[in-house]
């Protein structure tokens, strides 16, 4: 019987070796560098609603964000691990907006950013914008790695109460890695701290 079992186990082990990756999955989220956004106890008097981002970019498969072109030219898609990049943006909104200390509600809407749609009940502000570019492009050569990364977004607040907007801005941001070998963790680290910063860099608009 004990036999048995560590045959089987041994199958399964080879056969997990034998499976080739088709995608390499990047999981996108809020990921500050250092201890991240100082929580502040009077913000928790404001309610934000976070629509739910519109993905803009026109490809076909709107989980893919990137790829990596290996040697002799072969691609790889990079894909969102966890539900659309779209959903994955809203969230990381979210968190940011939390960690600040703001009442964040869990409803994420759909807002065409027409102040005129705004609902009461959505709180004190919304925030809501479109993702018209988000990539990671890895160029993998004998002896070196080439990373390129780029995000493109426009991210638009407004007063619910007053369906008044209160600022809109667009935003674009690159970086770009060269090193030995890949890394998936390279790729994944680099888009979410481009990602990191633009939430940062926009939402501090709101405490104005």
């Amino acid at each position: 019987m004990r036999k048995i079992s560590v045959i089987s186990v041994m199958a399964a082990i080879l056969l997990c070796a034998c499976v080739k990756l088709t995608t390499y999955p990047i999981q996108l989220h809020y990921a500050p560098e250092g201890a991240g956004p100082e929580p502040s106890s009077k913000l928790g008097r404001k309610t934000v609603t976070v629509a739910t981002f519109k993905d803009n970019r026109e490809i076909p498969d709107k989980f893919v964000i990137g790829r990596e072109i290996g040697i002799g030219g072969k691609q790889m898609p990079f894909v969102s691990s966890k539900g659309y990049p779209s959903d994955n943006v809203t969230a990381a909104f979210k968190s940011y907006l939390e960690k600040r200390g703001y009442t964040v509600r869990k409803e994420s809407p759909n807002w065409n950013l027409d102040h005129r749609i705004i609902k009461p009940q959505w709180g004190d502000c919304v925030v809501g914008g479109t993702i018209d570019e988000l990539s990671v492009m890895v160029s993998t050569g004998y002896v070196k790695t080439v990373y390129d990364c780029k995000l493109t977004m426009k991210v638009t607040v407004a007063d619910a109460q007053q369906k008044k907007g209160k600022f809109s801005e667009r935003i674009e941001l690159s970086s770009s890695h060269t090193r030995v070998g890949f890394k998936l963790e390279t790729a994944e680290k680099m888009i979410n701290t481009l990602l990191s910063d633009a939430i940062e860099r926009t939402m501090v608009e709101l405490e104005k």
